[in-house]
Parts: C-alpha cells; structure tokens; sequence
C-alpha cells in the first residue's frame, strides 16, 4: 500500500479545522499530521513533524498565511503550500506565487478536487496555470516600473524635503531647515505629494516608506 500523504492543516477556526482534518482523514491517502492555528505554530509545527502537504489559511487572525511560506520552504525544502481562501483573490493570488506556494484554493472547493490537488502538490506540480503566473509577473513588472519612475521624478531638493516630512515637519520648519522661504517649501511639498501620488503629507510618507526612500 501506497504510504499516506502527510498533510499539516493551518487554520484559526477551530471547527474549520477539525472538519477538514476528519475530511481528510476519511481518505486512505492521507494522513493529518498536525493542526496549527497562527503562522509561528505553523512554521514550528512543519519543522517539526516535515509534513509532505500544507494546507494554510490565507488569513490567520492579524496575520497572512502567505507570510509564513517563504520561511517554511527554506526550513522544510520538501514541503508543498497550498493556500486556502474564502475566495480567491488577486493580491492572495499574487502573493501566493510570489512565496513560491503550489497553489491557492477555495475554502468550498469539492472533497475529491481537494484531494487530487494534496496530490498533485505533493507531486511537485504547480496548481497555478500558466495564464495566472503570467499575469502575476506582468503586474510585477508594472508596480516596479510606476516605483522607478517615482524614485526618479524627485529632485535632490524634493528629496531633501520628503525626508523632513518624514521627520514631521511642517512648511515653516522645512523653510527654515533648508534656508526657503515658507511659500517655496509649500511648493516642493506639493510638488513631491504630485510625483508620489498622495493625497496627504502622511501618505506621502507612508508612500516613501514603502519604496525605500526614507525610514520611518
């Protein structure tokens, strides 16, 4: 007889949980090695018990599932993820890829699609089509081509006074730090709220934070 796959459930809805673990056990393919409810739990569960399979919830109270992937697959080389949602949706997908999961499945998927798919992904197959990875990496490309070009479209001077912004100054402290008259920072605080498309100075900030340009 073929030996049992072995499947590590990660789910914070305790009776989701146990219902997929008595699912999954009813088939004499696999064998639930674990039940995990938070991303630390998970990744100390699969260096612990290596399962072959993970099932792994795509939000795990404040946490992402999709966080926990890319240190459970240098920890357990061995391990496939599959990603359980509520409903696909183009950030998890995104993610998921990008973490190097075998796949995103919805949380209503059939017993036996469930099953061929644990299959599949300890096989080493990839779940995602090539359509969906395509379009993943073409979404990719385009946030980092829009971030290029608004780390490049700032001046020294706009940059200079993005990082007083960020250090929480307002115009009139700008003006002084950097010699200007009050009218002039307003300016360059406009001009730098324009090229990183924000609504705020806070989000401007937030913004920059984002892609590196200063620390907050």
């Amino acid at each position: 007889m073929q030996e049992r796959i072995r499947v590590l459930v990660v789910d914070d809805h305790t009776v989701f949980a146990e219902g997929l673990r008595l699912l999954l056990e009813r088939d004499e393919r696999m064998r639930v090695v674990g039940v995990a409810s938070s991303v630390a739990e998970a990744t100390a569960l699969a260096r612990e018990l290596r399962p072959d399979v993970i099932l792994m919830d795509q939000c795990l109270g404040d946490e992402r599932g999709v966080s926990a992937i890319g240190r459970i697959r240098e920890l357990v080389p061995g391990t496939s993820v599959i990603v359980l949602t509520g409903g696909a949706v183009s950030d998890t997908v995104a993610g998921a890829v990008e973490a190097g999961a075998s796949g995103v499945i919805d949380k209503v998927v059939h017993p036996d699609e469930l099953v061929r798919s644990i299959e599949r992904a300890r096989n080493g197959e990839n779940l995602f089509s090539p359509a969906i990875v395509s379009e993943v990496m073409r979404a990719r490309r385009r946030q980092v081509t829009k971030r290029e070009r608004m780390v490049g479209s700032l001046t020294p001077r706009e940059s200079e006074v993005l990082r007083l912004l960020a250090e929480g100054c307002d115009s009139k402290g700008i003006a002084t730090r950097l010699g200007l008259s009050v009218h002039t920072a307003r300016d360059h605080v406009q001009s730098v709220l324009e090229k990183l498309d924000a609504h705020s100075r806070i989000e401007a900030v937030l913004r920059a934070g984002e892609l590196g340009l200063v620390r907050i």
